[in-house]
């Protein structure tokens, strides 16, 4: 299969990125050889992800993390509750036909927030858009769908796209509304659907992307 690959990739005639390969360097491995002098072949290690073992019980886990982070998220949740509604938060499954308002809501949600003004936003990433529109309503005609919400009285301040599969919830996007950045939705948000992986008895919640410092909180 490597070898067809490195064929289909010579006659492309273009700069091909494998990110990620499961297989590793015996990819690089195997195309240098069968392109040996027809291309370059540059490999590199990827950078890892963080994920948090979801097992046990919640309240065991949540006792077992930082005192001072556990105060700050409560004290963030009582300050929005009080500044901005009651807080709220929800998990569903999404069906096919919803899947491109969702990401429509998602962008808009993330429309002002340091997402958009560092070029992440989905809004300023048309070809993500596509690839979210297309790959999220396979996985909602799977049923592996997820959208969550944090809300503050009626308006949603931080969102969430991700995956149930193989027993772990796979985070594919998440955003917050820069209007309610002094309270941290998006943390609140993902602290809160680590709690829900915990309720559905999932192995892990995985944070995909790479690895980030204010993930490292929830001890992944």
């Amino acid at each position: 299969a490597l070898s067809q690959l490195g064929r289909v990739v010579t006659a492309y005639g273009e700069c091909v990125a494998l990110p990620r390969s499961p297989l590793g360097f015996k990819v690089g491995a195997t195309l240098s050889r069968d392109l040996q002098g027809r291309a370059l072949v540059v490999c590199r290690t990827p950078a890892g992800t963080y994920g948090v073992e979801t097992t046990g019980e919640w309240e065991s886990y949540l006792r077992a993390l930082s005192g001072k982070k556990r105060s700050r998220l409560a004290n963030l949740r009582e300050r929005a509750q009080r500044e901005h509604g009651d807080w709220s938060f929800s998990m569903r499954d999404a069906v096919p036909i919803e899947v491109e308002s969702l990401i429509e809501m998602l962008m808009k949600v993330e429309g002002s927030g340091w997402e958009a003004q560092n070029g992440s936003a989905l809004a300023r990433r048309p070809d993500l858009q596509a690839f979210f529109v297309a790959y999220g309503r396979r996985a909602a005609e799977r049923g592996r769908l997820r959208v969550s919400a944090l809300r503050f009285g009626s308006v949603v301040a931080a969102m969430e796209l991700a995956v149930e599969a193989y027993g772990r919830l796979w985070s594919l996007k998440i955003g917050y509304d820069e209007v309610f950045g002094a309270v941290a939705p998006g943390l609140q948000l993902a602290h809160a659907t680590i709690q829900a992986a915990f309720e559905r008895r999932l192995q892990s919640y995985e944070f995909l992307g790479v690895v980030e410092e204010w993930q490292e909180r929830w001890k992944p």
